[in-house]
């Protein structure tokens, strides 16, 4: 008996039927990740990190990089009912936010920053 060959992958369609979801998902649950995203940029960029933390509590993790001090958030699970989201701000020195990363899915991200 010959051995089976091995799976064959295909991460660029299982890509694209991710991506091309993504805008459904958002359609059926109101606000969209362009949209959370655009809070962030206007809520925090520019502001000391403190008035993140007023807002979504303590990081769960905060890291110094450099000159730099990255703080990151998180709620939920990748691929688990509720959906997940991140959201990283990177404070200078002196604590003002000068750059942030968010990912994660519309419904994770809104209960992480769907408040501000």
């Amino acid at each position: 008996m010959r051995p089976l060959p091995p799976p064959v992958r295909r991460p660029l369609r299982r890509a694209a039927i991710v991506l091309a979801a993504v805008p459904f998902a958002a359609a059926c649950t109101g606000t969209s990740l362009v949209e959370l995203q655009q809070r962030v940029d206007q809520r925090y960029f520019g502001e000391p990190v403190s008035r993140a933390v007023a807002d979504l509590g303590p990081p769960a993790s905060e890291r110094a990089f450099s000159d730099l001090r990255w703080y990151t958030w998180d709620t939920g699970v990748q691929g688990k009912l509720g959906g997940h989201c991140t959201l990283r701000l990177v404070a200078d020195r002196q604590g003002t936010v000068v750059d942030y990363w968010f990912d994660g899915s519309p419904g994770g991200c809104r209960r992480l920053v769907g408040g501000i």
